[in-house]
């Protein structure tokens, strides 16, 4: 038989953290563009590599009453902006996100 990394894959799940994928992954010009050229693409080739049923992408949230919530509103400046598939991405993404 057989044993090579490729035939052992297989997993019941995989977890990504969101914010790192949004920063690897290369952007284009178009937050819909980047979801259909770009992020979905590279989810379903991992699922396909990794053999896994579900793939879950966490993103940080900070509740209300937490320290880290307290913090990040106190330290919190400019405007908020909606994300839209025709909006152009940010040219400073990691200070947008």
């Amino acid at each position: 038989m057989e044993s090579t990394a490729e035939h052992s894959l297989n997993f019941d799940a995989v977890l990504y953290d969101g914010a790192a994928l949004v920063n690897i992954l290369p952007k284009l010009v178009t937050f819909n563009q980047y979801a259909t050229e770009i992020f979905c693409p590279f989810i379903l080739k991992e699922m396909t590599e990794l053999r896994c049923t579900r793939l879950y992408i966490v993103y940080d949230s900070h509740h209300q009453g937490n320290l880290k919530a307290y913090t990040r509103n106190m330290m919190s400046e400019g405007t908020r902006r909606q994300v839209k598939g025709p909006y152009p991405i940010p040219h400073n993404i990691s200070d947008f996100l």
